[in-house]
């Protein structure tokens, strides 16, 4: 897994005037997964918020359940749309 080098400006849109965008953090970035594509190329593009995240492992595996050995290996939290790091 790799940053991407583009700032962040918020997660969601708040020039669309509904609200719906949310702040970020200064430094918060996209993750980008070996052999995963996000839906949505942008944070600022993306209609999921609030943030449906994901645990990923230092693989790039998804963790859907992290319970029993799934919760040791958990790495990075990212959105399931665009991969903003929420971690």
């Amino acid at each position: 897994m790799r940053r991407r080098e583009e700032l962040v400006r918020c997660h969601g849109n708040f020039d669309a005037g509904w609200g719906t965008g949310e702040w970020v953090y200064p430094g918060r970035t996209v993750i980008e997964v070996p052999g995963w594509t996000w839906a949505v190329a942008r944070p600022e593009d993306c209609p999921d918020v609030p943030v449906t995240r994901c645990w990923y492992d230092r693989e790039g595996y998804r963790l859907p359940n992290l319970l029993g050995s799934n919760a040791r290996r958990a790495l990075v939290l990212l959105c399931g749309l665009c991969g903003l790091d929420c971690t």
